[in-house]
């Protein structure tokens, strides 16, 4: 629950956190209806019912169509395919029919309304800029970028969004199948959480025409998290209780100092902007990125007539937006200052001031600890 990036993704409007319910559904569907035992069954033993099997292979589907990453998951159910794992091989082959059934019916739905049976490929290919991924330069794994073989494995021990569970998780969940002493479904839970952590890992870390960024992380990271948390149980049940206290202590504090330091301000000038409409008088004029980015709050609130990004003259008002505007709006010296707003300083930033020596205060140390968003300013032209 205190995973960083998994608040982080449920408190925006993205699908990440419904691809996830998906996946998960589709795992715990088959892995708790295993038959007992973690080996290869033999076809005495029974295997999981064609219900869980096509309910499984439908909320698959319903993940694939909900974001394509979802298809790295059909690769950790293929390699437990290729292993024979907990179920007769066949057992994956009607998960994986079902799975392409219901991909199919999307194809045909969107070849008969758009004339491209290959409709969702081709959007999904497209709607990046992807000829500007670059693995060699940081776009937002906030890491030393070193080599693309390396960067995901130091991005995920030193990214503050995963605190330490890279450090703590990893080694819990190989213990946890190694001497967790775990029978019937609980293993089977484990052992097929850790591979679609794994393989998932894998091929995200090794596509390089994905930008690295803790995002396409986000589903093992959660799943890693959940596997920890068994394996802490796990640890109490067995006896060692300091041990798992002390764990479980270490990695909630990090997550919430995470927390802390991530940037929860992003919208603070749309906001503003928004605030500014509702009771300023007159037509306000900013930067298309703030205005586009403010336009449904405007909406909200039906000021959207009062702000413009059409070119201001003089007398007009004009909202300066630094974090957005910078290139679309350059305030000149003898612009006029109508309002001045601006975050407070908080009290991570005050501790640093308070505590560090000033030769470790650098620019770009006080600007990671702050707010997160400089200080934005209305003016009136000349």
């Amino acid at each position: 629950i205190t995973n960083p990036k998994f608040v982080l993704q449920s408190s925006t409007a993205c699908v990440d956190v419904v691809e996830m319910l998906f996946v998960f559904g589709a795992f715990a569907t088959i892995a708790l209806g295993m038959a007992p035992g973690d080996r290869r069954p033999s076809a005495n033993l029974p295997s999981v019912g064609i219900g869980r099997l096509l309910t499984a292979g439908v909320l698959l589907g319903l993940a694939a169509l909900s974001r394509e990453t979802s298809f790295f998951a059909m690769a950790a159910l293929g390699c437990l395919f290729l292993a024979g794992y907990g179920m007769p091989r066949r057992c994956y082959v009607v998960i994986g029919l079902t799975f392409g059934t219901v991909v199919a019916l999307e194809m045909a739905w969107l070849w008969l309304n758009t004339g491209d049976p290959l409709y969702r490929l081709h959007i999904s290919a497209r709607h990046d800029v992807g000829n500007e991924i670059n693995r060699w330069v940081d776009q937002g794994a906030s890491i030393p970028i070193i080599h693309p073989a390396i960067d995901p494995i130091t991005m995920l021990l030193l990214n503050h969004n995963f605190g330490l569970l890279t450090w703590i998780g990893v080694p819990s969940v190989i213990w946890l199948i190694r001497r967790g002493k775990l029978e019937g479904s609980a293993r089977h839970l484990v052992v097929m959480g850790g591979v679609l952590v794994l393989v998932w890992t894998v091929i995200t870390a090794g596509l390089w025409k994905l930008p690295l960024v803790p995002r396409y992380f986000t589903l093992p990271a959660v799943m890693l998290a959940a596997l920890t948390g068994f394996a802490l149980v796990r640890q109490w049940q067995l006896g060692w209780r300091r041990l798992s206290v002390f764990l479980a202590a270490l990695l909630l504090g990090t997550n919430l100092l995470a927390l802390s330091l991530d940037n929860v301000n992003y919208m603070y000038g749309q906001h503003v902007l928004v605030d500014i409409a509702e009771h300023q008088t007159g037509v306000i004029h900013t930067d298309r990125t703030t205005l586009r980015r403010a336009r449904l709050l405007l909406e909200w609130k039906q000021a959207e007539s009062r702000v413009t990004s059409s070119p201001a003259a003089a007398g007009d008002l004009v909202f300066y937006n630094p974090a957005w505007g910078a290139k679309d709006v350059q305030p000149g010296p003898d612009w006029i200052v109508v309002e001045r707003r601006s975050l407070p300083e908080p009290l991570r930033q005050r501790l640093a001031r308070a505590l560090l020596p000033p030769g470790l205060l650098s620019p770009g140390l006080l600007n990671r600890l702050g707010p997160g968003h400089p200080d934005v300013v209305l003016y009136r032209l000349p």
